[in-house]
């Protein structure tokens, strides 16, 4: 049986992860349960923690990448491409700062118009796409279930593969 510590994180939980939603819709996970729990224990994890944390945790989640599709996404000095634009939009749109301003209150921030002012812009998402790229799998491991885990390790961290990601002497560097 739980104790309440645990079972508040667990309800704590519970609630992050109909924010931080994952699937394998569009993916080809099955619902491996070990990579599902492995991504459900970083929400069980950092409960009580800081939305930092939680944030780091769950963009470097080889789940979230393939959820979000920005696993492998490259640079454009890299790829020829623009980089995927997906976890760029969905982080700031679900994941943190929202659609659209608010006063302390909690109510929309408005313009001189009347009208709500928004966070971010679609320059904003492409600006921060190129944050997402060089995202890549860790190496399988033995230890791991292999269903699921079939283009890579899906449990460890990912980590950012340097010549997928931008850099200060890329031709189109970020703003």
């Amino acid at each position: 049986a739980m104790d309440a510590p645990d079972q508040l994180r667990q309800r704590a939980a519970h609630a992050l992860i109909q924010i931080y939603v994952m699937s394998f819709l569009g993916t080809d996970h099955n619902w491996n349960t070990e990579i599902f729990v492995n991504y459900y224990e970083i929400l069980v994890r950092n409960a009580f923690g800081s939305l930092r944390t939680i944030l780091k945790e769950v963009s470097y989640s080889g789940m979230m990448a393939s959820y979000l599709t920005f696993q492998n996404s490259a640079s454009l000095a890299a790829s020829g491409t623009l980089p995927d634009e997906n976890y760029a939009r969905e982080s700031m749109q679900l994941f943190s700062v929202g659609l659209i301003e608010l006063t302390e209150d909690g109510a929309y921030e408005r313009d001189g118009y009347g009208l709500p002012i928004e966070t971010y812009d679609t320059e904003d998402i492409g600006e921060f796409a190129k944050c997402w790229t060089g995202f890549t799998l860790r190496g399988g491991r033995g230890n791991v279930d292999i269903e699921g885990h079939s283009r890579g390790n899906r449990i460890d961290p990912m980590y950012i593969r340097g010549n997928g990601h931008d850099s200060k002497r890329d031709l189109f560097p970020k703003t």
